[in-house]
């Protein structure tokens, strides 16, 4: 019976002891629960802005993935517009040949009558000059034949200016046509070249400075078509690529982090409620 007050004693320091270890490590938890929350809270912004960063990646990449493709769509659309510039091309100097060569003949037409009237008028002049009352259409089937003849041709060489005058029109609108469109220099098929040039061929004609640094003087952009040769594009989809794998860890090491703030948070609450039981038994007492 005399060693029921040292046993009471002792489990009381024991007791005692117990809770102040409980206590400590509960501080101990809690300051390690701070560490690990401002931790968390850093790699998580981290992590937020990793993912606005490849989500703003990814945004540029699809924009030149479809510049890219209309791009091509546009080469597609120049090649076909070269051919048919150059069958219009074609066209016009078919037809340029043709009013040429109809010209020509018009031509040996127009100097036949003009000829033949001549000679009509001569032949007048000479029967006129014989004074002979009886030579008239009257009289003579053949002379009122020639009258006749020589009326329509007074009439074809009276439209051969109007004529001459067609043709001229219709020969300078094919000089201009085939001017405006076929020149290699100013007209819309040299220009169609030219756009073709540009969006199919890669050329090195672009921003000369380093991707490292500013610009100090003002350069015109000049995409490198095609856009697969431009750095833009090069450094782009590297930098996608680099920021999809930095996403990944920085995911991982929160991963982690959210792992070890859950077990040190669960590890507070058994902490604090141990505490509690035990400065709630020793108050009992």
């Amino acid at each position: 019976m005399a060693t029921k007050p040292y046993d009471q004693e002792y489990e009381q320091d024991s007791k005692k002891c117990c809770l102040e270890d409980w206590e400590n490590d509960l501080k101990d938890v809690q300051n390690k629960l701070k560490m690990s929350q401002c931790k968390k809270t850093g790699i998580s912004n981290k992590n937020t802005n990793a993912m606005q960063w490849h989500a703003k990646l990814n945004m540029f990449w699809d924009s030149m993935q479809q510049t890219d493709e209309l791009l091509d769509d546009v080469s597609v659309h120049l090649e076909l517009f070269i051919d048919q510039s150059e069958l219009i091309c074609s066209n016009i100097e078919c037809s340029r040949m043709a009013i040429q060569i109809l010209f020509c003949k018009l031509k040996k037409v127009f100097d036949c009558t003009d000829s033949l009237r001549e000679h009509l008028i001569d032949f007048f002049m000479k029967v006129d000059c014989l004074g002979d009352e009886n030579i008239n259409a009257n009289s003579s089937f053949i002379y009122a034949c020639l009258q006749n003849l020589l009326a329509k041709l007074e009439l074809a060489v009276a439209k051969q200016q109007a004529l001459l005058k067609l043709f001229i029109e219709i020969l300078t609108c094919i000089e201009e046509l085939e001017e405006a469109i076929c020149d290699d220099d100013c007209g819309v098929k040299g220009h169609l070249h030219h756009l073709a040039d540009i969006f199919t061929r890669a050329t090195e004609e672009s921003v000369t400075c380093d991707l490292d640094r500013s610009c100090d003087e003002k350069v015109e952009p000049k995409p490198v078509i095609p856009l697969e040769c431009e750095r833009v594009f090069v450094f782009t989809g590297r930098q996608r690529e680099l920021s999809a794998e930095e996403k990944k860890e920085i995911k991982d090491e929160l991963d982690q982090v959210c792992k070890e703030h859950e077990a040190l948070a669960s590890c507070e609450r058994s902490l604090s409620e141990a505490v509690e039981s035990s400065r709630a038994a020793q108050e009992c007492k």
